[in-house]
């Protein structure tokens, strides 16, 4: 694995000199839909800790706040349903409450705002892709087709349009929000390679920026062809279990990593039932780990979800930190000498990427 982490020397440096920048003076204000808000104090919160920086109260639908603060930040302020997210920096920022992503009236909030409208373009190009491939009202076995015969380059349409954007704000706060979502929202150990000599160290720095860094590197370890890394959980009955004792031992596996607490979690486990159905077997089982420390609340979902697959609790972060995946559920199929086929399997993909492997179907009757 590349060593992504700057020097402590640099950091130090780097953190001393902004320790010591001048305090800047800043106004941001903003207007709410009605005066459900009026003489309620509401605050800004830093983006980097959730701390609250300032207090304001509102009068009437209007808000204004005004300080000095040392370091340039990503904040937000909330009001109910009503937010606005912008960059703390020298000057007068207007927040877009109704909207909330696009704040006005300072050089780096104009910049967010662009960001987020190019977002937003790229979100509308891969849904009509997507659409364009599958359409409302087809069976499953007309999906399954369909994705059999296309491949979504999604990540990489996104990768593309952002990449000249953050080449522009190499080292400032903007590119650090941009690189931060880029890196969260499914950037590849290849982006990252990419990407990586070009930031400068007001980015690399930041705590969130280096913890997401370290998941995009560990994802390499997520690679079709690389093998099972072990990690040792709990059965039902709290005894100590491991990875390895499921999977590598001869058949396909179909890994599922969720948690209680993820409601679309719950909703693949129903997708999983169906798979369970048609494939389990002596060459396929799935096997689903929970990644949190809630033994009672897992075994509930496992209950409530009809999971009569094997089954790991109390696995916490581990998979996750081995595996460098951010987002659950996180579906994974190995191999039965435990080495990868494919990952990030959700929903229909799951049925085609076994289809692949010509496993004999039971006879089952399936939902559409």
């Amino acid at each position: 694995m590349k060593k992504r982490i700057i020097s402590l020397g640099t950091f130090l440096l780097l953190a001393g000199s902004l320790l010591a920048q001048i305090p800047f003076a800043y106004t941001v204000k903003g207007e709410l839909s009605d005066s459900a808000f009026h003489g309620k104090e509401i605050a800004i919160i830093c983006g980097d800790d959730r701390r609250e920086m300032a207090k304001t109260v509102v009068n009437g639908c209007n808000f204004e706040f005004s300080g000095a603060e040392d370091s340039v930040r990503y904040c937000y302020v909330w009001a109910g349903r009503e937010y606005g997210e912008f960059i703390l920096e020298p000057g007068t920022i207007w927040l877009d409450m109704k909207t909330h992503r696009f704040p006005t009236g300072t050089s780096l909030n104009e910049a967010l705002g662009e960001y987020n409208r190019l977002q937003d373009r790229a979100y509308a190009i891969t849904d009509s892709i997507y659409r364009s491939v599958i359409h409302e009202g087809m069976s499953r076995e007309e999906r399954i087709e369909a994705l059999s015969t296309h491949t979504f380059e999604g990540e990489r349409i996104h990768y593309r349009m952002y990449k000249p954007f953050i080449l522009k704000h190499t080292n400032d706060e903007v590119g650090a929000v941009a690189v931060e979502n880029l890196l969260m929202l499914g950037a590849t150990p290849e982006m990252l390679d990419d990407l990586y000599p070009h930031l400068g160290e007001w980015i690399l720095s930041r705590p969130y920026i280096q913890t997401s860094i370290a998941f995009v590197e560990a994802s390499r370890n997520m690679a079709p062809g690389k093998p099972f890394i072990d990690f040792e959980a709990e059965d039902l009955q709290g005894k100590k279990i491991h990875f390895s004792d499921f999977v590598g031992k001869g058949k396909y596996v179909l890994v599922d990593f969720a948690a209680s607490w993820c409601g679309p979690c719950r909703e693949e486990m129903a997708n999983l039932k169906e798979v369970y159905e048609a494939y389990e077997g002596e060459k396929f089982d799935i096997l689903t780990v929970a990644v949190e420390n809630d033994s009672e609340a897992s075994r509930k979902m496992f209950h409530d979800c009809g999971v009569n697959w094997n089954t790991m609790l109390n696995a916490g972060e581990v998979p996750a930190k081995l595996y460098g995946f951010r987002g659950i559920p996180r579906i994974m199929l190995f191999a039965p000498d435990g080495t990868i086929v494919a990952n990030k399997l959700r929903g229909d993909d799951v049925w085609v990427e076994l289809r692949k492997l010509n496993l004999k179907e039971n006879n089952r009757t399936y939902m559409h």
